[in-house]
């Protein structure tokens, strides 16, 4: 993931969320921290994979869980750090993650996957970091299937872009989802990690918008 991609949006990063999703996303968010936490312990220790601006790391908190935020873009986590001021943040990339083997209960990712510059080596890593037992989610948007919301990914996305002054994020945008796996093979090169799918739910348009909950099976 190229940070130098989101950072200079960084300041806008949440109202634009709110307006892509018609504010959708927090309900998204908090259904994918809610599948997870359920299936963890009280106190569980949840790593937030491409945290942005904190959204997910919010509602970690409001379970009881201790949330680690991990991002590429220092400037995402500046915007972050005043909504959680105790928690712990990590500037990096999925691909290495600077913590010990089987350090985690849980770990949550929204939005961010697609981006990931090696894929499989950040499944890889979820892998190592992962307590036996432990939960994962993931959500993501997928490439429509509907004509209308394929109309408008490929048409509005990039007019907003253009609109506020950043075309380039948002036509990244774009290409990004348009680009990337469907749910399935998602399942797929997740158990490739040596993860276990535990389901696909679709939460909007179809599909589009998706989550897949996964555990690391007890060794």
């Amino acid at each position: 993931m190229n940070p130098e991609r989101f950072n200079p949006i960084a300041h806008r990063y949440d109202r634009l969320n709110d307006l892509i999703s018609i504010g959708l996303h927090r309900r998204w968010k908090r259904r994918l921290v809610s599948e997870v936490g359920s299936r963890l312990a009280p106190q569980a220790r949840v790593l937030d994979v491409g945290c942005g601006t904190g959204d997910l790391m919010v509602e970690i908190q409001k379970l009881g869980m201790e949330g680690i935020g991990l991002d590429p873009s220092e400037r995402m986590i500046d915007y972050a750090r005043p909504k959680l001021p105790e928690a712990r943040f990590l500037v990096g990339g999925s691909e290495a993650i600077d913590l010990p083997d089987a350090e985690l209960d849980g770990l949550v990712s929204a939005f961010a996957i697609r981006n990931f510059s090696d894929r499989q080596q950040s499944l890889t890593e979820w892998h190592r970091v992962l307590k036996p037992g432990g939960v994962g989610g993931v959500m993501e948007i997928f490439p429509p299937s509907a004509k209308v919301l394929k109309t408008y990914w490929q048409k509005v996305i990039p007019a907003w872009g253009r609109l506020i002054g950043h075309p380039e994020a948002y036509q990244y945008l774009r290409d990004s989802v348009t680009r990337f796996v469907d749910p399935l093979t998602l399942c797929k090169e997740i158990s490739s990690a040596g993860l276990v799918p535990l389901g696909c739910q679709r939460i909007f348009g179809y599909g589009m918008v998706s989550l897949v909950i996964f555990e690391k099976a007890n060794e």
